[in-house]
This record gives C-alpha cells, structure tokens and sequence, in this order.
C-alpha cells in the first residue's frame, strides 16, 4: 500500500490556521512580506496596496486579500520561501494558540491525517505544519513568471477568508479526503461552511456568529485564549 493510500484511508482532521491555532490575519503577513521586499518600488507599492486592502476588507474580504498579494509582484520564489520562514519563526510560531496545538496534537496521537488549511500563502503555512506534524498542506500560493518571479496574482483555485467552497473541496478531493468521516476545526463565521460539511465539526475560541452557531447546531466548542 503506497503512502498516499494509506493517508486517503484514514480518517482526516482539518485544522483551520487562522483562528483555531494562529491570531495573525492574512493581510498582517501581506504587510510584513511587502515592507520587507529589497526594493524600494516594492515598499511603496505594497504601502499604497496595503491602504486600499484594510478598508475593502470589511466590504469584499476575498478581494482584500488579492489585493494585498499583489504587494509582492516582483519578489523571487527563494525570496518568498525565506520571507515565509521568517514570519512564521517570529511572529506565527510564538502566538500559536495552546488550545489548537493541544487539538492537533491529540487527534496525531489518535492517527488522523492532518490537514493544515489557510488563505494565507503556502510558504507562510509549511513552517507551521512541518513541526506540527501535518501530513498535508491547502494553501494559497503566488503564480509566478518564466524567471521565478511573482506575477503579484494568487495561483487558482483561490482560497479566500471563507473556507468552504468549491475551490477547498476541490482541493481536499484531490487529496482524497473524505468528509464523511473527517472532523474539522474552525473559529469564524466565516469557517461555518466547512464545519457544517464534515462529520464532526468543532468551533475552537469561536466568535460571536460561530458561537451562536454552534449552540443550535450543538457543535461541541472548545474554549482557550489567543
């Protein structure tokens, strides 16, 4: 039995990166990688990109977010992966929720297959997944030119803010995951659609909507601080 068989075979948890185990949202990254980009035309750029995302963020979320993406036009694939190291070493990895790891950890030692989702970029995600444990990493990641340069567009299927939709079940399909029998942990309204599509889903320090949510769902909710 191949490796990929034996992880399709087993029942799947979905972890959520941003709630159930990070604080951080997608445009602090966005920010952080374009205000540390070499060039100065770059820094402008992003500053000037970074303005329009904040404000639209609230309106249009998906949008926000390839918007703020598009701060890194220009930057190398190696320059992308070290930036994405950086980050999460000093600013992901330090805020984990203890909660989250304590989830991840148990359902390890219990032999699910550990899905790691975000709308974060994949170079972001990976440092976090590898000491983790994950078996499997769903992320956004930069289309880039003929010279390994980023297009400043996110490669399709993009994920956005609402996980959930096509282009996740998509992904996790090709993946082989089947969501009858996986659990999935989430802590956003935003987060409410993939809860409700897998058999046993879980709302980690949710917020107003999830809590409410969970409540007359009866979804179990786990309590912790960020």
């Amino acid at each position: 039995m191949t490796d990929a068989t034996t992880r399709s075979a087993r029942p799947a948890a979905l972890f959520r990166l941003e709630g159930p185990l990070s604080p951080r949202p997608t445009l602090t990254a966005a920010a952080w990688m374009a205000m540390n980009a070499r060039r100065v035309r770059a820094r402008v750029l992003g500053l000037s990109s970074l303005a329009l995302a904040g404000p639209l963020a609230l309106r249009d979320p998906g949008r926000a977010t390839k918007l703020a993406w598009s701060m890194l036009e220009g930057m190398t694939e190696d320059r992308l992966v070290v930036l994405g190291e950086i980050y999460a070493d000093e600013h992901l990895r330090p805020a984990l929720n203890p909660v989250g790891v304590e989830l991840v950890e148990r359902c390890r030692d219990q032999g699910q297959r550990l899905v790691l989702l975000s709308d974060n970029l994949d170079v972001l995600a990976r440092p976090i997944a590898a000491p983790l444990g994950f078996d499997d990493v769903i992320a956004n990641a930069m289309e880039l030119d003929g010279h390994a340069r980023a297009t400043g567009e996110l490669r399709p299927p993009v994920l956005g803010p609402a996980l959930g939709g096509r282009p996740l079940m998509g992904r996790l399909a090709e993946l082989g995951v089947d969501l009858r029998g996986a659990c999935a942990y989430g802590s956003g309204k935003e987060d409410s659609v993939l809860l409700g599509a897998v058999a046993l889903p879980c709302a980690v320090t949710p917020d107003r909507e999830l809590r409410r949510m969970a409540r007359d769902l009866d979804w179990p909710v786990v309590e912790g601080s960020h």
